[in-house]
């Protein structure tokens, strides 16, 4: 019994982390001081294109629902937090546009998972040995450095 009150409050504790950590994934993009649209628009701009007034209106609207900019800051964010839950859809980057954010996580992933990987084997691998080695109960001292 103790074990699944354990689990059941572990499981609660990842689904906490992970539902601030999208909030917070939400809100960090838009607590900065420029428009991510105004800013795709200036990049096109700099561009030499030249478009007319309609055209450029058109263009802010397609890049606003791109970005899910569209509605509230509530309604922005359940349908950020639906796009994710039901499709792992983190949608378009805001600096390397048009490219999906969930390639560039899975460009970068296999790199985290190696330093990680090296990271644990370097630190719990030594422990792992020489406890195998050790007679029964008895742990090595922790490496502090």
């Amino acid at each position: 019994m103790n074990l699944l009150r354990y689990i059941a409050g572990r499981l609660v504790v990842y689904v906490l982390v992970i539902v601030f950590a999208l909030t917070v994934l939400f809100f960090v993009p838009r607590l900065g001081p420029t428009d991510p649209v105004e800013a795709m628009l200036a990049k096109v701009a700099s561009r030499g294109a030249y478009m007319d007034a309609a055209q450029v209106d058109m263009l802010r609207q397609s890049l606003a629902d791109t970005f899910g900019l569209d509605g509230s800051l509530l309604d922005q964010y359940w349908a950020f937090i639906k796009r994710i839950v039901f499709t792992a859809d983190f949608g378009p980057s805001l600096s390397m546009y048009p490219t999906p954010v969930m390639e560039l996580i899975w460009n970068a992933l296999p790199l985290d998972f190696r330093a990680a990987a090296g990271l644990y084997a370097d630190r719990f691998g030594c422990w792992g040995i020489s406890s195998a080695c050790s007679p029964a109960g008895a742990r090595p001292a922790p490496v502090r450095g």
